[in-house]
C-alpha cells in the first residue's frame, strides 16, 4: 500500500457497505478505495461480508413478529435522540478550546467501541433476514411436492436416509393393471395371428381343391370322349372277339368315369367346405376359443373354435387321433341356462387327423360358456357319455 493510501473508515463503515446502508457518494467513494488495492480495507471489507453472511445463516426460519421493523427503528430514533443530548451537554459544559487540524490517526489506534454503527448495521441485517425469511416461505409454498412419496428423517446417529419409496397399494395396482393390460394384448395378438393363419390355410386350401377340381373335370372329359369311342366300337365290331374286347373296354372307362365323378362331387363339398370356412372368418369379429386337453386320448390334437353370437361357431381340428372304428368325435356346448350340456354336431374328419364343424346360430348358442369334446358312436349321442377328451371356455 503506497503513502497516499491512508485509511479514513472504520470496521462499522466497511459492515455498512456491505450491506449498501451508506450514502450513495459514500459508497462509490469506498468502491474507489477498494480497486485502488488497499489490503487492509479489503480485509475490512471481506470480514464484514462475512459477518452479514453468519449474522443471516444462524437465524432461525421462522416469521418475525408482527411490527418487529417499526419497534426497531422507534429504538434507532430514541438511541440517536438521546446521544445528541448528551454531545449537546457536553459541548455547552466544557471549556472552549482552540481547534487544531488533527492528524490522521493511524489504524491501529482508533477506538473500536462505537456501538451506533453496529445497532445499525444490525437493525439492517435483521430487516434484510426477515425479507429474505419471507422469500424462501414463498419458493416452499410455490414448490410442487411429489405424489404418494414417504421420506424418512435422518437417524440420530448421522446415517443417510432410506430411499424415496412410493406407497405399496397405489404401486401394486398400478403393476396388476399394466400386467394385465400387457397379457390382454398379447392374447389378442395371438388370436389374431392364429385366425389370419386359419383364413390363410382356408384361402390355400380353397386354391388347391379348385386346382383339383378343374384337373379332375379335365380327367372326366378325357374319360368321356374315350368311353364313347370304345361303345362306338363294340357297335361296329366285325367279330365276336373284336366286339368283346370294345365291351371290355367301355366297362373300364366307365368305372374311371364314376371315380372321376366322386373325386369330383368330394372336391366340390371340400370346396364349399372351405368357401364356408373362409366366409365365417371374414365376415366379422369373433371370439377365439381353445380347446386344452384333458384326457390322454386326445393325443397331441389342436382345437380352435371361432365363436360369434350372431354367426354361430366354427371348430377347426389339426392331428386329431385316429378313434377305433365305429366312433365319431362329437362336440358339446355350456351354456348360462336351459340344459346343462347340448349336442353342437359331430367333427367331419379326415384320413390326415383335420376336423370341421360350422354350426349356425340357435338359441343356445348365443348363450354359450365352454366347449367340450367327447368320443362317441358312430351318429353321435343324445348325452355325452364318451371320454372327456378337450374343454375350451370362453373368456
Amino acid at each position: 500500500m503506497t503513502e497516499t493510501m491512508i485509511d479514513k473508515w472504520l470496521d462499522a463503515d466497511w459492515d455498512l457497505f456491505a450491506m449498501g446502508a451508506l450514502k450513495e457518494s459514500t459508497q462509490r467513494e469506498m468502491q474507489a478505495h477498494l480497486r485502488a488495492g488497499c489490503l487492509s480495507c479489503r480485509r475490512s471489507y471481506e470480514v464484514a461480508v462475512a459477518t452479514m453472511t453468519s449474522l443471516a445463516a444462524a437465524a432461525p426460519q421462522v416469521d418475525p413478529p408482527v411490527g418487529m421493523a417499526d419497534t426497531l427503528l422507534k429504538r434507532i430514533s430514541e438511541r440517536s435522540r438521546q446521544a445528541e443530548e448528551q454531545n449537546w451537554s457536553s459541548a455547552t459544559s466544557a471549556r472552549v478550546i482552540p481547534m487544531k487540524r488533527s492528524r490522521m490517526i493511524p489504524r491501529g489506534e482508533r477506538p473500536r467501541w462505537s456501538w451506533l454503527p453496529w445497532t445499525i448495521a444490525a437493525v439492517f441485517a435483521l430487516l434484510a433476514l426477515w425479507f429474505g425469511v419471507r422469500l424462501k416461505q414463498v419458493e416452499r409454498i410455490a414448490r410442487i411436492t411429489p405424489p404418494a412419496v414417504k421420506i424418512e428423517p435422518v437417524s440420530p446417529a448421522g446415517h443417510a436416509p432410506p430411499a424415496i419409496v412410493p406407497e405399496p397399494a397405489k404401486l401394486d395396482a398400478s403393476a396388476k393393471e399394466q400386467a394385465a393390460d400387457k397379457q390382454k394384448i398379447q392374447e389378442l395378438k395371438l388370436q389374431l395371428a392364429q385366425a389370419e393363419g386359419d383364413r390363410d390355410r382356408a384361402m390355400s386350401e380353397v386354391s388347391h381343391v379348385e386346382s383339383q377340381l378343374a384337373a379332375a373335370a379335365t380327367e372326366r372329359g378325357s374319360l368321356e370322349t374315350q368311353l364313347a369311342a370304345a361303345q362306338q366300337a363294340a357297335r361296329t365290331a366285325n367279330d365276336e372277339h373284336e366286339g368283346q374286347a370294345a365291351q371290355a373296354r367301355v366297362a373300364d372307362l366307365t368305372r374311371e368315369l364314376a371315380k372321376a365323378n366322386a373325386t369330383i362331387a368330394g372336391l366340390r363339398a371340400v370346396a364349399a367346405r372351405d368357401g364356408q370356412v373362409l366366409a365365417f372368418l371374414r365376415d366379422g369379429p369373433t371370439k377365439e376359443i381353445d380347446l386344452k386337453r384333458i384326457d390322454l386320448g386326445a393325443g397331441e390334437a389342436s382345437v380352435v373354435a371361432y365363436y360369434s353370437a350372431d354367426r354361430g361357431l366354427l371348430l377347426l381340428a389339426r392331428d386329431l387321433p385316429r378313434l377305433q372304428d365305429g366312433k365319431c368325435y362329437q362336440v358339446w356346448s355350456t351354456q348360462r341356462s336351459g340344459a346343462a350340456v347340448q349336442s353342437v354336431g359331430l367333427i367331419q374328419t379326415e384320413a390326415g387327423g383335420t376336423g370341421y364343424l360350422l354350426a349356425r346360430a340357435s338359441k343356445d348358442l348365443r348363450q354359450l360358456t365352454g366347449l367340450a369334446i367327447t368320443d362317441e358312436p358312430n351318429g353321435g349321442s343324445v348325452s355325452a357319455r364318451g371320454r372327456k377328451l378337450l374343454f375350451g371356455a370362453v373368456n
